[in-house]
């Protein structure tokens, strides 16, 4: 579990009073939010949050251990910024790895502009197909789909994909509309197998701020 970053969704839910208002501002899915600090949670021993209706409260757990941890938030930000000012300007050589298709749709479009702005940066890129190719000792970075199965990789989200369930006029004329997310055990659904497939065979439903699934 990545502790620093379930501190900063747990401080965020606190902040903004729900897991759906963190969501938002954070620009992450709910479940995203909850799982993770669920996590912080169970590996503190104690509950953090009161989740009612209405929205969280803490308790007096919870309370002691935000005052801590919006201390060293601040703390780590204000660093990061003293530190960012008197830094020297970036240079030397980086070696930046990623799978074929996040090459070609995400990262190559985008190199010239990078380029542009840190010119005397040496950039390496290397690709690969399939994850058993994952090289992290000769890499300083990898752009990543999902969670990374490797413990010792500092982890930072960049972006949030979106997934929708669509059919064609045609196809919901012969089969009918599903309603609800139980409805699509009755239907020809089309899943994606792979390398992600753990991430995408498995389709999550939300509404009213309770959630459903449907396999």
């Amino acid at each position: 579990m990545d502790k620093l970053r379930a501190m900063q969704y747990f401080n965020r839910a606190v902040e903004s009073g729900s897991f759906t208002a963190a969501a938002k501002s954070l620009e992450l899915s709910i479940p995203a939010i909850t799982q993770l600090v669920g996590a912080l949670e169970r590996s503190l021993g104690v509950a953090l949050l009161h989740r009612t209706p209405r929205g969280l409260s803490l308790t007096p757990d919870g309370e002691r251990y935000y005052e801590t941890s919006r201390r060293l938030a601040a703390d780590l930000q204000d660093l990061e910024l003293r530190l960012g000012a008197r830094g020297a300007k970036p240079r030397g050589t980086l070696t930046v790895g990623m799978r074929h298709a996040v090459a070609r749709y995400c990262i190559m479009p985008r190199i010239a502009r990078f380029l542009a702005r840190y010119p005397d940066i040496e950039l390496v890129t290397k690709t690969w197909r399939s994850m058993q190719d994952f090289d992290a000792e000769n890499l300083d970075i990898a752009v990543l789909i999902g969670w990374p199965e490797e413990r010792e990789l500092a982890v930072r989200p960049l972006a949030q994909t979106r997934h929708v369930v669509c059919a064609s006029p045609e196809y919901l004329k012969r089969h009918g509309r599903p309603d609800e997310p139980e409805d699509l055990q009755n239907h020809h659904c089309l899943v994606f197998r792979g390398a992600v497939a753990t991430l995408l065979d498995r389709w999550m439903f939300e509404k009213g701020g309770s959630g459903a699934r449907s396999t």
